[in-house]
């Protein structure tokens, strides 16, 4: 056990595929799935196929035929393309094909971040945009925190056959203010940020974190601020004001410099805030009913359904509201969570905290983001 932990954090110079624009989808989903069954440490013969597609790419062709449009989902740092089933599912039955990639350095070990880039991570981007054009006439780009990132980048570089971009929690920039020093960490040869001796807990999420994988999230930032133009297709955003892993005044202030009359913003609050500009609309994220205090960075585009992060997830640290009534759910860091636990074994507190793994609007979410493709399309 010992061994097999110490091997997830070290680099086991894995190739991603992906830069070989010629390569059927069909058959990256398969090289995908071997390099996650060659790699990982977790894989029982109970959980071995479970694991493995979780973290694997995955298409859903439209139920509703002809196809109307492509989507290219893109998941963010330390997750997997489980992080955007919900969403693909929601858009298949909108009559789009949806294709998930897997970015270099997810879904196998940690250690696989020791030296990606956040160039590599583009290349796999181009390489689905790509595939998915040669089958739909136009793409809109979905992306999660750095894959929401990757997806604005990608269409300020590449604009043509991008219908619209919908960016979830977007990483325009990292809230610690200290992240340009992951520079020199890695200047003094630093390697690991956080080692996590839990890390095999959450199966589609690593909680190990390497040094360079923040400074390529802080290249890839400082990349889009130097862009001064806007993209030339509407922008959805859908963003909580607690979030404390990306910057949310950042999102804001790029939406509200953004004119484009089909942009539009969900935005999650617990505080009562008006706002003149008419395309943002406010979501109440405090929930006393279902003890949530506001939404955090890793819930918004997840389902209460969903199997492994839901209301009846199968991950030991899911939010399971029905069941623990003296937890209340947030936007909570470890060392909060932490002291928190400290203050009730004292009898110092009476309640818990834990990070919300869901999003209770989901369905108002994907609502709206129907309303936004259908919106396009009909223009």
């Amino acid at each position: 056990m010992f061994l097999k932990q110490t091997q997830l954090f070290f680099d086991p110079n894995l190739h991603y595929p992906g830069d070989d624009l010629t390569l059927p989808f069909d058959e990256y989903m398969h090289q995908c799935k071997t390099l996650i069954a060659h790699t990982r440490m977790d894989l029982t013969p109970t959980h071995r196929d479970q694991i493995i597609n979780a973290n694997a790419p995955f298409e859903y062709q439209p139920i509703a035929q002809p196809i109307r449009y492509g989507a290219l989902l893109t998941h963010g740092l330390y997750d997997s393309p489980f992080q955007m089933r919900d969403i693909g599912l929601h858009l298949q039955k909108q009559g789009l094909l949806v294709r998930s990639l897997l970015l270099p350095g997810h879904g196998t070990v940690p250690g696989a971040l020791l030296k990606v880039t956040y160039e590599d991570w583009l290349q796999t981007l181009h390489y689905g945009f790509n595939k998915l054009c040669e089958d739909t006439s136009q793409v809109f780009l979905v992306g999660n925190s750095t894959g929401a990132a990757l997806s604005l980048y990608y269409a300020l570089h590449y604009p043509e056959k991008v219908a619209g971009i919908i960016l979830i929690s977007p990483a325009l920039k990292i809230y610690s203010k200290w992240a340009w020093m992951t520079y020199l960490a890695l200047l003094f040869k630093a390697a690991w940020l956080h080692q996590d001796p839990k890390e095999t807990l959450d199966y589609v999420k690593y909680s190990s974190y390497t040094y360079n994988s923040v400074y390529q999230v802080y290249r890839l930032t400082k990349a889009l601020q130097k862009i001064k133009k806007h993209p030339a297709c509407p922008l959805f955003f859908a963003q909580s004001i607690d979030d404390k892993v990306i910057n949310p005044y950042t999102v804001l202030r790029y939406f509200s410099q953004n004119p484009c009359s089909q942009n539009k913003l969900i935005l999650y609050s617990n505080q009562p805030t008006a706002y003149l500009d008419s395309r943002v609309t406010l979501r109440q994220s405090n929930i006393p009913e279902l003890h949530i205090k506001n939404f955090s960075h890793i819930a918004l585009p997840i389902a209460p359904s969903n199997p492994h992060y839901g209301q009846m997830g199968d991950y030991p640290l899911a939010s399971h509201i029905n069941t623990k009534n003296n937890v209340v759910y947030g936007e909570f860091n470890e060392k909060q969570i932490q002291y928190r636990a400290y203050l009730v074994k004292h009898h110092l507190a009476a309640t818990q905290l834990e990070r919300l793994t869901f999003n209770p609007d989901f369905e108002f979410l994907m609502a709206n983001i129907t309303q936004f493709i259908e919106y396009i399309e009909k223009n």
